[in-house]
């Protein structure tokens, strides 16, 4: 039966029967209004394009400017020894320059692990393909550090089988008579070695057992790892830790085969100098140092403000793809 419209009057109930209006479908939203609001979230989503394509621009050229310097360093770095005359300052100055290294190696490491853990957060506001890309770009920095160290340690100065003494051959006079003798002074290349190897010998175990250590850690990571992927509180994640496993594998032979090269290799060449050209050479790599650790520090604030506005560019796309879900 379709409903009355009824009118009460005093003399009685007189009902009339009119069709009624269709009922306005509240749950439908306004096409235009959701083209006008459309439209600025395209205009927002291009703005917020822009903005994140020019970080990655400024990050993109630091991180090129910062391992090519660092690259300089360390293969100039890797071609000088020390002389009797430096004594044993180029060897302190490649320990000052390895510490450096190991310092950025930690930096990387640590920024590393706040993404790790945002990839690990389903609900962290940016794609998982953007941070596997981001940890893998990490993950090469610290192993160019890595190989940086050993090809310093590779250069440092190793026991060599000097001849104790340097015989020389002295005239003497005596009683009008001159006579020849054989003279022996302690040799100062063997003197000159064992003062400088004091030093390197250190230097190259300190890498070595930092390198065992690293290869320690990756383990223990791995024996984590392997209980996750067997955990069905982690099945979500087996990709991800499959992921970590195969990588760290491969850190470990790399480690491996590093280890290895210290233990057994010769030293590298390298051209003695004096100490006046160790301090010059000392002076141009502080500056140096001076300005990467701005850049350095200057990128890690670029990719903390590009990790923000990445997320707000798939937090505006995401309402893009809603909006337009809205249309018919």
């Amino acid at each position: 039966m379709k409903p009355l419209h009824c009118l009460i009057i005093s003399l009685g109930i007189f009902c009339l029967a009119v069709p009624s209006l269709p009922a306005q479908d509240e749950s439908k939203p306004d096409p235009e209004a959701v083209n006008e609001a459309i439209s600025i979230v395209k205009s927002r989503v291009d703005r917020q394009l822009q903005r994140v394509s020019d970080l990655s621009a400024e990050i993109i050229r630091l991180d090129t400017r910062i391992e090519r310097e660092v690259e300089l360093i360390v293969a100039d770095l890797s071609q000088v020894g020390d002389s009797r005359d430096s004594r044993t300052e180029v060897a302190k100055l490649k320990e000052k320059v390895t510490a450096g290294l190991k310092r950025s190696i930690e930096k990387y490491q640590r920024v590393r692990s706040q993404v790790n853990l945002e990839l690990q957060n389903t609900k962290a506001g940016q794609t998982r393909q953007d941070l596997k890309n981001d940890l893998k770009e990490f993950d090469t920095r610290i192993g160019n550090r890595v190989n940086q160290i050993v090809e310093i340690s590779q250069s440092l100065t190793t026991q060599k089988d000097f001849q104790a003494y340097d015989d020389y051959l002295r005239d003497t006079r005596y009683d009008r008579t001159y006579y020849s003798e054989v003279q022996r002074l302690k040799s100062q290349e063997k003197t000159q070695n064992r003062r400088v190897t004091q030093v390197t010998d250190k230097q190259r175990e300190e890498t070595i057992d930092a390198l065992k250590r690293s290869i320690s850690n990756l383990e223990n990571q791995n024996r984590l790892l392997k209980s996750r992927l067997n955990s069905i509180q982690y099945a979500s994640q087996s990709n991800l830790i499959q992921e970590d496993l195969d990588r760290n594998r491969q850190a470990i032979m790399t480690r491996d085969a590093q280890i290895g090269a210290l233990q057994t290799s010769q030293q590298s060449p390298t051209m003695e100098i004096s100490r006046r050209a160790t301090k010059e050479k000392e002076n141009m790599i502080r500056d140096a140092a001076s300005f990467l650790r701005r850049d350095v520090d200057t990128l890690f604030r670029h990719y903390s403000e590009f990790q923000r506005e990445r997320k707000q560019q798939n937090g505006l796309m995401q309402q893009l793809q809603n909006l337009q879900a809205m249309l018919p």
